[in-house]
């Protein structure tokens, strides 16, 4: 090595190699400057007149007909947003191109010197006049991934159709870029964006000079960044030496000397892993993480596969070590069907664990807002399509980015056959840093999974000296292990990993002074993670985001479909398993069930079901539920009802739940109140001639304008301004007060610091005011406390908009809301509230109903998850306690004391908080402007939600008050959208129909089996003549089941049970169960004994005709 004078200044050495290889400075005579030796520009550009060709390849007819072209040149723009253009490139066979390709072939370098230059402020995905895929291009403020490299072997394949002397290729391109169309991730697309078309020709770089440029960036990298160290003043001294062979033109020499420093040579292939125990090791995986649906929609993220993948598969072809890992089933399915020749090369290279399948999931879902059933689904088919394509299940779940992490995760992985999870998404938590990168994750039910969090903090690594430092320096558990993972290429919009990502990795495998690279696979990384285990700490529940909390609320529509879509195909899916059906046992029902089930979990993702992403999006998942409930419209027979129906004989209720359920009917039956028996379908004449009558409750209005409604088990009072000022609870307590405070709606300005549609910040608290009562004036009472026909108390309020300078013009953001009280004969131990905005137009405005519980000396509230509860503070003693100021809840959140206990139960509201340890306040309503700006803005909403008082949870000492909790907060929707229940009456139905449950507990231990839900019964396919059906069920409050059996009624004559089986997510049988028939007909089903807290039972049952 040539040491340079040793008065040498370290920052002029540093800088001097900065300006040597800068695209702003110097750049006449630097060495950037002599990359390119050649260009050779476009000799005809053409763009397909008609935006209509959306499909991945064009016909015959369209790329042989020349009228429907048009001659472009550079400056060319085109539009409007989102919309898709084909375009048409000749260019010349330049005398150097021959040169260049018989060079490249000769050279046996991996790197060709030929390369296309395309940048037309879109994305673009290349083909041949073929129609094969070269790869995506796209426009990146770096330049880095507007070209593609084109080998000896593409020179064929783009010759010319027209013209033997010219090379021709053809571009797709979408109007947007790899981030969508706005000027920021949080900001709506800009409808008037276009593609500007400003490069488009051949180049030729030389691989001499591309390399060096690449070996003094990673020496400037490696000097930052081990400053300090030997080793950084050598890479220092070497990149200053570079330099000077180069202006004397000795290339080869500075090459050498490159290859001296990362002691290996060009091509030469990276060190084992594990053969070195002195420093950590990290398990490099390319990794592309594209979102579902974001900043794009569905259709778009459909061609982003196509650009990104068969970029890393061109990738993957010139480094046979190189391994890449792609989630979400849906996107390869998207796949399958546009790009079959992509997707069979994924295939075959998956076969050689280097492009890998992981994850088991149909996308990467929210975990926060889906029910258990759902979760449980995106396992299923996730799992079902890798293994039905790829002959493997996938043994991790891969989240990396989602807004949380439900603590019942563990147990439903372990339910899917999976042990490994990895995610970085904590990383981002604003507080308070997480204690661990590997650990070992305790769902709230004890299930255990190995939780490996890379260390590096992010998916989108570039390979460079930094991350790797960084990766050591952060990791939290050092010393107990030294395995960790390392994702590398560029994410969220796809693109994923670059050549020069890859010529980083072999130079810094083995870099003194920086930890280990290899590549690896999730099972190298987690086999490692595994061998250190009994090093490694635990952590027990959720994975709480200190981040992100307001997407528990925002675009409420969104939330209330997929409620809505989850429970009508929980009835749908009772009849056909039961045989209530006639098509039980065709394919076809069974396939348009999967299609709805695709359709929900593909809208769960975690950027769609929070409300995070852009309005197109919306748009297609509005279209998507419709399909849903249409679907489960015409199972019940509903699809052919417009008007109200003639008659009752015509129609059956359902309640798939296993409590009796007392329903108020529409107004097409006149609103009569009947009940339902558990787990049944009705005739509804039947149940009319037993047509339930409670009590009517009783409204009056007193001289101080306080209304009071009573009923045989509360009492509320309701003052003029529509407050709760009062409610007695007469059954429970003896009379107690259940208030400390008037429930009331507020609202609060909610402007994050910078996640509009994802944050709800803690200093928002600070800017609380009534509906009722606001000093500012943009609250304001327009009906005073009035009662209804329905003896209801009903109060109208108008609130103003916070003013923002796109709105300032328009002085009518102000928003009706009508606040109804009531006690409902369905719900007669609860006080029901129902909130309707019509329409909801306050920008950045917060609205929340707040409930103060006189529940003393509480410290933590029961919040319902999937499949059971957590506890969470209600004080904010501590960070952690503080941060989590927003929290997600279903169906219902409870505060109870030793011998006393208030619940809210509500419809599809998922945000909420508990302050000053007992006042419970619920998030209605958000309104971001951005990415989404429309986000619930002028639309009309109806929020539902009510107060119960009971005996308590606290220690489960009742387990009636348990039973009475769940059963009616599972009931609640069904009450509030009975049309989801209506089954009409069909030569399809099944007969007879009896007021009998289908389904029963046996109990053979008196009260075991109070807290057992039975919260899903599906069919299941089968291979013969055979019916099969699963049954789901979770112990839901954190009890203790010694033992229980479920008892099967079949609705069909003739039809008998003759197996069962313990089951999984996956609806594998794996272990018998005991059948016993009964003198009533019907077969008990002994289930596993006991059934821990909080435990997911999956049970499948065989029944013949």
């Amino acid at each position: 090595m040539e040491l340079q004078d040793v008065h040498k200044h370290w920052r002029t050495t540093y800088e001097r190699i900065e300006k040597f290889i800068s695209p702003h400075y110097f750049c006449d005579s630097n060495l950037l400057s002599r990359q390119t030796s050649n260009r050779a520009a476009a000799l005809s550009i053409q763009h397909l007149k008609s935006q209509e060709f959306l499909g991945s390849w064009l016909d015959k007819k369209t790329l042989t007909t020349e009228s429907l072209w048009e001659d472009i040149d550079l400056g060319f723009k085109f539009g409007p947003v989102w919309s898709i253009h084909w375009f048409r490139v000749q260019l010349p066979k330049a005398d150097w191109l021959e040169e260049a390709f018989a060079a490249s072939k000769q050279s046996g370098s991996i790197n060709s010197e030929v390369h296309f230059q395309w940048n037309s402020d879109t994305e673009a995905l290349i083909f041949s006049p073929t129609g094969r895929i070269i790869q995506g291009v796209t426009s990146l403020h770096d330049g880095t991934r507007e070209t593609a490299e084109l080998s000896p072997d593409d020179q064929n394949d783009l010759q010319s159709p027209f013209n033997e002397s010219q090379l021709m290729l053809y571009l797709q391109c979408s109007v947007s870029e790899l981030f969508g169309a706005g000027p920021s991730c949080v900001r709506p697309p800009d409808p008037k964006r276009q593609g500007n078309l400003s490069k488009c020709q051949l180049i030729r770089r030389d691989p001499i000079i591309s390399r060096l440029i690449q070996d003094l960036h990673l020496l400037m990298e490696i000097a930052k960044e081990l400053k300090e160290t030997d080793q950084g003043h050598r890479a220092l001294y070497c990149g200053n030496s570079i330099v000077n062979l180069c202006l004397q033109c000795r290339y080869d020499d500075a090459i050498k000397l490159a290859d001296e420093f990362f002691k290996a040579s060009r091509g030469t292939t990276m060190e084992p892993a594990g053969t070195s125990k002195d420093r950590m090791l990290l398990h490099a995986m390319g990794h592309c993480h594209i979102d579902t649906a974001w900043l794009w929609d569905y259709a778009e993220t459909r061609r982003k596969t196509a650009r990104s993948w068969s970029s890393t598969l061109r990738l993957m072809r010139k480094h046979p070590k190189m391994t890449f890992v792609v989630s979400q089933a849906q996107q390869l399915d998207w796949l399958k069907t546009d790009y079959p020749n992509l997707f069979s090369e994924i295939v075959s290279l998956a076969k050689q664990d280097r492009f890998l399948p992981v994850g088991g999931c149909w996308v990467e879902m929210d975990t926060n807002l889906p029910c258990c059933e759902s979760l449980l689904r995106q396992f299923h088919y996730g799992q079902k399509f890798f293994q039905r394509h790829f002959g493997r299940k996938c043994p991790e779940f891969w989240l990396p980015d989602t807004f949380g992490y439900s603590g019942q995760l563990p147990q439903l992985m372990r339910h899917a056959g999976m042990s490994w999870f990895l995610t970085q998404k904590l990383s981002w938590s604003l507080v308070n840093k997480f204690p661990h990168h590997s650990f070992v994750w305790r769902g709230i039910d004890g299930s255990e999974v190995l939780a490996h969090f890379p260390p590096g903090d992010s998916y989108n690594m570039q390979v460079l000296p930094s991350e790797l430092a960084f990766s050591a320096s952060n990791h939290r558990d050092k010393g107990r292990t030294q395995h960790a993972g390392f994702l590398y290429g560029h994410g969220d919009g796809g693109q994923g990993p670059g050549p020069d990502m890859l010529d980083r990795l072999e130079r810094l495998s083995d870099c003194p002074g920086l930890p280990r690279l290899s590549h690896g696979t999730p099972r190298t990384l987690f086999t490692g993670l595994e061998s250190d285990r009994a090093n490694l700490h635990s952590w027990t529940g959720e994975l709480y985001l200190e981040l992100h909390n307001g997407t528990y609320t925002t675009h409420r529509s969104i939330k209330l479909g997929n409620f809505r879509c989850e429970s009508a195909l929980r009835v749908v899916e009772f009849l056909l398993a039961l045989g209530v059906l006639d098509e039980t046992a065709t394919v076809e029902s069974l396939d348009s069930l999967d299609t709805a089930w695709h359709l929900l979990l593909l809208n769960q993702f975690h950027d769609v079901l929070p409300g995070s992403s852009i309005g197109r999006v919306y748009a297609d998942s509005a279209r998507h539920y419709n399909q849903i409930l249409s679907v489960c419209s015409r199972f019940r027979s509903m699809d052919e009802v417009s008007t109200p129906a003639a008659s009752v004989s015509e129609f059956a209720l359902v309640n798939p739940t296993q409590w009796s359920m007392s329903l108020t009917l529409p107004e097409d039956h006149g609103r009569r109140l009947v009940s339902l028996p558990p787990l049944s379908v009705c005739r509804l004449d039947q149940l009319l001639l037993k047509e339930a009558t409670p009590p009517e409750p009783t409204a009056k209005l007193l001289d101080s304008k306080v209304v009071v409604l009573e009923n045989e088990h509360l009492k509320a009072e309701i003052d003029s301004f529509g407050r709760v000022v009062s409610l007695i609870s007469k059954s429970i307590g003896a009379g107690r007060e259940c208030l400390l405070a008037p429930v009331q709606l507020t609202y609060y300005h909610d402007m994050p610091l910078f996640w509009d549609a994802w944050d709800i910040m803690d200093y928002s608290w600070e800017t609380r005011a009534t509906v009722a009562e606001d000093a500012t004036g943009k609250g304001r009472l327009i009906e005073s406390c009035r009662i209804d026909s329905s003896h209801s108390c009903q109060t109208v309020y108008e609130l103003t908009s916070y003013p923002t300078s796109s709105d300032a013009t328009d002085s009518n953001l102000v928003s009706r809301i009508e606040h109804q009280v009531a006690l409902l004969p369905e719900r007669p131990h609860c006080l029901t509230f129902c909130t309707r905005v019509t329409p909801w137009r306050a920008a950045h405005t917060l609205l929340r109903v707040e409930l103060p519980c006189n529940v003393r000396g509480v410290t933590r509230a029961s919040a319902e998850i999937q499949a059971g509860r957590v506890d969470r503070p209600t004080r904010g003693n501590t960070s952690w306690d503080w941060a989590a100021h927003e929290h997600c809840s279903h169906r219902y959140l409870d505060l109870s004391e030793a011998n006393f206990g208030l619940a809210t139960i509500k419809q599809a509201i998922y945000g909420g908080s508990v302050r000053d340890g007992s006042v419970v306040n619920l998030s209605l309503l958000r309104s971001p402007r951005g990415p989404d700006a429309e986000a619930d803005f002028n639309s009309e909403h109806c929020l539902r939600y009510a107060l119960m008082p009971h005996q308590s949870l606290a220690g489960l000492t009742d387990s009636s008050s348990c039973r009475s909790l769940v059963a009616t907060a599972c009931q609640f929707g069904y009450q509030s959208d009975v049309e989801l229940t209506r089954l009409r009456l069909t030569d399809r139905t099944a007969v007879p129909l009896t007021t009998s449950p289908l389904v029963t507990f046996e109990q053979p231990a008196p009260g075991s089996s109070q807290s057992v839900v039975l919260d899903w019964i599906k069919p299941v396919r089968s291979v013969d003549q055979s019916k099969w059906f699963l049954v789901r069920l979770y112990e839901s409050v954190g009890g203790f089941v010694p033992n229980c059996c479920l008892r099967i009624y079949l609705p069909r004559t003739g039809g008998r049970l003759t197996a069962a089986f313990e089951s999984n997510a996956l609806e594998e049988q794996l272990r018998p169960l005991k059948l016993q028939s009964a003198a009533d007909g019907g077969v008990a089903v002994e289930l596993p004994a006991p059934i821990a807290a909080y435990q997911v039972l999956s049970v499948l049952i065989c029944w013949t005709l």
